[in-house]
């Protein structure tokens, strides 16, 4: 996993500057769970407010678990 990493930057494109960058395997690992433990919430809430925006949210679920386990593999452990 080493080419895989997260940055806070200010700016976008060539102007943007990286105020910190973040490259432990481990907690990559933790936010990836964070977020799709947040974004399965989205989904499951959506479900009991609007149906087309719950298949909307899921879509979006599904998208976000497809680029962690491409961007972010296994550790082994069974943890994402």
């Amino acid at each position: 996993m080493s080419k895989v990493w997260l940055e806070l930057r200010y700016g976008t494109g060539r102007t943007g500057i990286t105020l910190f960058r973040l490259d432990d395997p481990n907690v990559i690992r933790a936010f990836a769970r964070s977020a799709l433990k947040k974004a399965e919430e989205k989904a499951f809430e959506s479900e009991i407010l609007d149906p087309i925006l719950a298949i909307i949210d899921h879509a979006e679920l599904v998208k976000l678990q497809r680029v962690v386990d491409v961007l972010i593999p296994d550790d082994g452990e069974g943890h994402a």
